[in-house]
């Protein structure tokens, strides 16, 4: 029989399907949006989707999926919002479903706070009888134990790295921790650098090291942990005892407050050394040399000053004048200021053609000349003095050996000259007297 409407009914006595309360009962975290952007009202919810925030259905359905869900203010990177209504747009335009990467999106807990979560999230279109989007199905799967787990793997993995490069590292590297100045960890250069083993490790650090207790050490670490300021010293020596044997160490220092579990204060030290000894050695032997180099050229300025007859050293192929002394400014009627760091045949222009190809000569073969009785004249006051001189030519070496000047020895002996010039002339006129006399 075939009711009077002409649809048969094959279950006259049943009641609709209730679409919504089907929905609540599904498992998992689903809501049912509404097409009403930028709200996307939430229409339906399943019962598990309010739970991790302690609420339930009926305080979420009617309001905006994101005011239902508000950014966490302590999430400065959010990009919840803007994320999930890209992907609600996309779903609209394209009446496909879309899944989102990975996001985060905490979770309102209570009393103000936040908890993190992390969500795999899916949008799928609910299409009316023409093919639009009527409503969207935003599913989300809580994989925050997934992500936690991830991350605690990482920082064991970050953890055991900083270990490594921390035992590994070419400084001095040690934690002292607590009035007690317990020694946390120590990496193998500070093994070295102490001349102890493994052993230390656990023992307060003057127990150690007994040779450093009355230098100091702990009432610095003591500051460095309750100010919290950072210190840092270089080319510190201490005394250490290594090897059964008392050395002296050149170490630059960094004292650094050391914290845990984001605590306010410094539960110890981070000390960080380096040993320069070899480097302080090498530039307090440098600094000596220098010392004994520098002695030993105002010895030679001396002996150049104080010696008794002329002496200048001429630098360079201007041949300027490094050091002269009285004797040799009085030779060339010119005073020392006057010669002193300025080109010699600047000041003495009379004395150019005579000496200066025999300077060249010595700085290009690196051999002394010696002449005896040499001629020369200087002018004095517009009048031209003469005379002769015992002159010794010798090379300016550098520690090196080269060759950057000429020192010369200049002895006046005009006087001797002279006279025995006129003791040659008179024997010279006494000869011819005996030749050309008669008997």
């Amino acid at each position: 029989m075939i009711p009077a409407s002409g649809v048969c009914n094959p279950h006259p006595t049943e009641a609709p399907i209730d679409f919504k309360a089907a929905f609540e009962n599904m498992p998992g975290y689903s809501v049912l949006l509404a097409i009403d952007a930028p709200n996307f009202t939430i229409l339906a919810s399943t019962d598990d989707y309010p739970k991790p925030s302690g609420r339930k259905i009926e305080d979420i359905v009617g309001i905006s999926l994101f005011e239902a869900f508000p950014a966490s203010p302590e999430d400065m990177n959010f990009t919840g919002k803007k994320n999930l209504t890209a992907s609600f747009e996309r779903v609209i335009s394209t009446k496909d479903s879309d899944q989102l990467p990975i996001q985060r999106y905490d979770i309102p807990a209570g009393n103000g706070t936040f908890a993190e979560y992390y969500w795999q999230a899916t949008n799928k279109p609910v299409l009316d009888k023409f093919g639009n989007v009527q409503y969207i199905i935003h599913t989300a799967e809580d994989i925050t134990p997934k992500i936690k787990a991830e991350q605690i793997e990482q920082k064991i993995k970050g953890i055991e790295q900083a270990h490594d490069l921390f035992m590994q590292a070419p400084v001095a590297i040690h934690i002292i921790k607590g009035e007690d100045h317990i020694i946390e960890l120590a990496n193998r250069q500070t093994m070295l650098l102490w001349g102890k083993d493994e052993n230390v490790i656990g023992m307060s650090l003057t127990e150690a090291l007994p040779e450093i207790k009355h230098k100091g050490i702990g009432e610095l670490l003591n500051k460095v942990r309750i100010t919290g300021e950072t210190f840092q010293a270089y080319e510190t020596p201490v005394d250490l005892i290594r090897h059964g044997r008392e050395e002296t160490v050149y170490v630059n220092y960094v004292f650094q407050p050391y914290y845990e579990n984001n605590e306010p204060i410094a539960v110890g030290v981070l000390v960080i050394g380096l040993d320069v000894t070899d480097r302080v050695k090498i530039k307090k032997a440098l600094e000596e040399k220098e010392i004994r180099l520098k002695e030993s050229e105002q010895r030679f300025r001396n002996l150049i000053r104080e010696a008794p007859v002329g002496m200048i050293v001429l630098i360079g192929e201007d041949f300027k004048v490094e050091i002269v002394n009285e004797s040799y400014a009085a030779l060339s009627e010119r005073s020392v200021n006057e010669l002193l760091n300025k080109p010699l045949f600047q000041v003495v222009p009379e004395a150019e053609p005579y000496f200066r190809s025999l300077l060249q000569g010595v700085m290009q073969s690196g051999e002394s000349i010696y002449l005896y009785g040499h001629p020369y004249f200087v002018m004095a006051n517009g009048e031209k003095k003469e005379g002769f001189l015992n002159i010794i030519y010798q090379p300016y070496k550098e520690a090196d050996g080269t060759i950057t000047g000429v020192i010369a020895l200049c002895q006046d002996v005009t006087e001797p000259v002279t006279s025995r010039k006129k003791i040659e002339a008179s024997e010279a006129k006494f000869r011819s007297l005996i030749q050309d006399a008669p008997v």
